[in-house]
């Protein structure tokens, strides 16, 4: 076995080696020849595996030197088009590689692709790639976060300017879907203060214009109750007193009541909405961070 081993070591090493002179060497960048020295290494230390992965990734990268993938990033960035199948395919053949390990080290490419792979994928972890791309040592990374960064809110931007025209008092779903979009919107960590207060001011007006148009629909208040509690905490628990009177179950309003109550230092009635906020079965519903006040304020350590 070991034999056999220290065989493949050196024919891996041997091959890539010649593989790296006679054939990679004039299809990559000049500094980017540790590509090449990495694989030989891999290959002497990893018998097969090392020199199958290694050419897996030599190829990958040669793959995406080439001009189309310019092009399109060219394309994309001139023309807002939203249209990455060729690149994307070529991505998706190695998902696996573009690992949280890949995007937080400091290969450019592997942020480019990364980025790239995402743009016209809402995931979970969007905003933490895009933060990171944000910060990358590879000014390129950083372009391309800033341009997707740009290109994912005008997309919500514009919806929003669609649904709002779509508005019909006639269809409540094009309230609800409006609602949504909203919220998605003012979610992102990535908005500037002025677009943030800009939009803020336009959604409060949606909200009331719903509220009055829909008064059984309580989703509409309790969101108005959300947004303006910190410049108007009067009305905002005028709101919440009003809701949780007509819907004394709802842990969103219990929640909301829940922060009023903590701004205006009642504690006795945030200790209360706690204690039914975390035997709630609604409870999973919250954001982790959210859930974690609410244990501590309903629990026996607080």
């Amino acid at each position: 076995m070991m034999i056999l081993l220290g065989a493949g070591s050196v024919i891996g090493c041997a091959v890539s080696f010649a593989a790296a002179r006679f054939y990679f060497a004039g299809k990559v960048e000049k500094d980017q020849h540790g590509l090449l020295m990495l694989w030989v290494m891999l290959s002497l230390l990893l018998p097969f595996i090392g020199f199958i992965f290694g050419f897996i990734l030599l190829r990958l990268f040669v793959k995406n030197q080439d001009g189309s993938f310019m092009d399109e990033y060219s394309s994309y960035i001139q023309n807002k088009v939203y249209n990455f199948e060729n690149l994307r395919e070529t991505l998706n053949q190695d998902r696996q590689l573009l690992s949280a390990s890949g995007y937080s080290s400091g290969n450019g490419w592997m942020m480019k692709s990364l980025l790239l792979n995402m743009s016209n994928e809402k995931t979970i972890s969007q905003e933490k790639i895009i933060k990171k791309g944000l910060n990358h040592p590879d000014r390129e990374a950083v372009h391309y976060a800033a341009t997707i960064t740009n290109v994912l809110q005008d997309r919500l931007a514009n919806q929003i300017t669609q649904q709002k025209r779509d508005l019909s008092a006639e269809h409540p779903i094009t309230y609800q879907q409006l609602l949504s979009t909203y919220k998605e919107y003012l979610s992102s960590e990535l908005l500037s203060s002025a677009i943030r207060e800009k939009t803020e001011l336009d959604y409060e007006g949606f909200l009331r214009e719903a509220a009055a148009e829909f008064p059984e629909d309580f989703q509409y208040r309790e969101a108005l109750g959300m947004l303006i509690f910190e410049k108007n905490p009067q009305e905002s628990e005028q709101i919440f007193q009003s809701l949780l009177h007509e819907q004394p179950q709802s842990a969103q309003v219990m929640w909301g009541w829940l922060q009023i109550s903590y701004q205006n230092g009642s504690w006795d009635r945030v200790f209360e909405l706690a204690v039914r906020l975390r035997n709630h079965p609604d409870i999973n519903s919250f954001p982790i961070r959210q859930q974690k006040i609410i244990q501590y304020l309903g629990g026996n350590n607080r």
